[in-house]
């Protein structure tokens, strides 16, 4: 159910007038209140059963008075859901400027559930009570004073009393006008989304009889050096005058002791003000700063003393700046110190870096894989990215790269580099070729070469026709170093068949490329089962990279195919028929198996003896290829399988 109130407690603050004032109005809203001179309006839609009434302590007490001491509205200001417009305006009061027109409200809770908006507005009208009948009418009362969430935040309205305050200008001498309070809420009511409860207490407008110029010197006290002069500026007047001065709102003084300025204003009603200055003579700050000795690589603090504001040459302003390290021994900043605007002083100060890692040398050269010393001086600890801790170190270097040392002193400690390069620094990358082309072997970072093949130059050229390593010797001084060159034939192709005659089924297989082309059948597997009628030769292009080999196979009238070679044929496969399983005894090396269209289904290697578990094949023809690794012989065997 929408809107339940209980009772809180209430916090309050109050108002205090010092100046000689007259109250024109003071309404406290004793219960029962009559509203005597007051005037109600609701122009909600749809009208509620509601307007503004007599508070209610039992959901919260008064800001002044009996705990019912005051008025409220709320949601039932219109009916289920509806938009809220309802007014309450105060009796007729002679307003002028300067008059201070405030009121006490607050709300149930905070947050609330169903947010509340307030406005109070002001009528410069006779009675000011023709406002109109929609929820958007305001009538005379076209100036807001005061806006209180508008936003219908849940946090926007205050939930403790809370007292508003206005005081008028712009009026032009007493006139005739009327306050209004406007609660507005859209979506509100007993079953809308906004409007919970609110209350409005202590609405009191004071008249001012002549309220003192509120007059105001910047600055209002300064310290300069003797000599020095500084500007003063009067606000909140209508008119100035400067004691023994002009009648302005600056005046520029330069007094030779500690003086004391006065500045009398007026108000549009002629009502007056003072306000003082002081300039006082101070002497020069007397600034103070300590030269500073700090680990090389370290950020330093500086710290000045002795003024009341500073500048330093880095831009800082504060007593104390970081700076940076010293890019070199030593850096000098400058600190200006200020008591007031003229009264200042500068002093200098020096942060020396306590560079004390050295090395002999920052780069040296070596003999690779052979033994070398580094060091470094000036520390009393060392640390190589080695991991050894000496101060001199043996290397065996195998390649040019940076050594990284770091030393200690007490607190401080940094770092230096040792570049060593190896020479000779022998670089000779490996190759590949397709097979009959040459290679040219290239190598580099010696001042002499010595090739296995004879060959004393940095370059040779080499024809092998397998796969085959060159050792090469570079040699630089006194030093030497041996690396090794690889040659590798991209295409050594080969093919194969199982030995069938013309008009039966035959194996065709390639070897040795990435990819395959058999002609004249235009197959591209590297194995494809073949039924020659006549004689027939099959020729097979295989491609690896940029090398293309060739290949032929002849099939006559039950003749051998060309370029096979059966092994042992003590090899035994067994079941044949088989099932889910088959045996291969006597053999050694690789084994395939593919099926009718030269598609591979198994795969694996035997050295004596295997299984192969065909489960997963469907019944049919395959081909189980073994090849011995050591003599490159095939066996092809024919199975059925259930």
């Amino acid at each position: 159910m929408k809107k339940i109130f209980t009772l809180i407690l209430t916090l309050y603050t109050g108002i205090c007038v010092t100046n000689a004032q007259t109250v024109l109005l003071n309404e406290t809203f004793v219960a029962p209140t009559t509203l005597n001179g007051w005037y109600l309006q609701n122009n909600s839609n749809p009208n509620g059963t509601q307007s503004w009434s007599q508070g209610s302590g039992t959901i919260f007490p008064a800001f002044s008075g009996g705990p019912n001491d005051y008025v409220t509205t709320g949601f039932n200001t219109t009916l289920g859901v509806g938009n809220i417009s309802c007014f309450l305006v105060t009796p007729t009061l002679n307003l002028t400027n300067g008059g201070v027109f405030q009121f006490a409200t607050r709300t149930f809770s905070n947050p609330a559930q169903f947010p509340d908006h307030l406005e109070v507005r002001l009528g410069m009208t006779t009675s000011s009570t023709t406002i109109g009948s929609t929820t958007l009418d305001v009538g005379a009362f076209t100036t807001v004073l005061h806006d209180i969430n508008p936003g219908l935040t849940a946090t926007g309205y205050p939930s403790i009393w809370t007292v508003y305050s206005t005081t008028l200008s712009s009026i032009t001498g007493t006139q005739v006008g009327r306050f209004a309070f406007r609660y507005v809420v859209p979506n509100g009511g007993s079953a809308g989304s906004n409007s919970e409860y609110i209350g409005l207490d202590d609405v009191k407008y004071t008249a001012p009889n002549c309220p003192t110029a509120p007059v105001v010197i910047s600055p209002a006290s300064t310290t300069v050096c003797a000599g020095g002069s500084v500007t003063f500026t009067g606000s909140g007047a209508t008119t100035y005058t400067w004691t023994s001065g002009p009648q302005s709102t600056t005046y520029s003084v330069s007094p030779s002791v500690t003086t004391v300025y006065t500045l009398s204003g007026t108000n549009p009603g002629g009502c007056p003000g003072v306000a003082t200055c002081t300039v006082v003579i101070g002497p020069p700050p007397v600034v103070s700063v300590t030269n500073m000795t700090v680990c090389a690589l370290q950020n330093a603090t500086i710290t000045a003393g002795g003024a009341s504001t500073y500048s330093w040459s880095n831009g800082g302003t504060t007593p104390s700046i970081i700076v940076p390290a010293p890019t070199g021994s030593t850096v000098t900043y400058t600190v200006t110190g200020f008591n007031g605007p003229t009264c200042s002083n500068t002093k200098t100060v020096s942060i020396y870096s306590n560079t004390f890692l050295t090395v002999p040398n920052s780069s040296i050269t070596a003999c690779p894989n052979q033994l070398a010393l580094i060091s470094a001086n000036g520390a009393s600890s060392y640390s190589w990215n080695t991991g050894q801790t000496t101060q001199s170190i043996a290397i065996t270097p195998t390649a040019s790269g940076i050594y990284v040392v770091t030393g200690t002193n007490g607190s401080c400690s940094e770092s230096l580099q040792i570049w060593v390069t190896i020479d000779p620094d022998l670089y000779a990358p490996s190759h590949t070729v397709c097979a009959g082309i040459s290679a040219t072997l290239v190598a580099t970072g010696a001042q002499t070469y010595s090739w296995s093949n004879g060959s004393t130059s940095s370059i040779t050229v080499v024809s092998p026709t397998t796969n085959t390593i060159y050792s090469i010797i570079g040699t630089s001084g006194a030093c030497s170093i041996t690396k090794t060159v690889s040659v590798t034939i991209g295409n050594n192709l080969s093919v194969g068949a199982l030995q069938k005659c013309i008009g039966l089924t035959t194996l065709l297989q390639g070897y040795g490329a990435n990819s395959y082309t058999w002609q004249p059948i235009n197959d591209f597997n590297p194995n494809v089962l073949v039924n020659p009628t006549g004689p027939t030769v099959y020729t097979l292009t295989g491609v690896s990279g940029t090398c293309t080999g060739t290949r032929t196979l002849q099939i006559t009238w039950c003749a051998r195919v060309q370029e096979f070679v059966d092994v042992n044929e003590s090899v035994r496969v067994y079941p044949n028929p088989f099932g889910t399983e088959v045996t291969i005894k006597d053999a050694y090396g690789d084994v395939r198996m593919v099926n009718m269209l030269g598609q591979l289904v198994l795969a694996t290697t035997v050295d004596g003896s295997t299984k192969l578990n065909t489960e997963a094949l469907s019944p049919g023809v395959y081909f189980i290829l073994i090849t011995d690794p050591k003599t490159t012989d095939r066996k092809i065997i024919k199975v059925i399988k259930n």
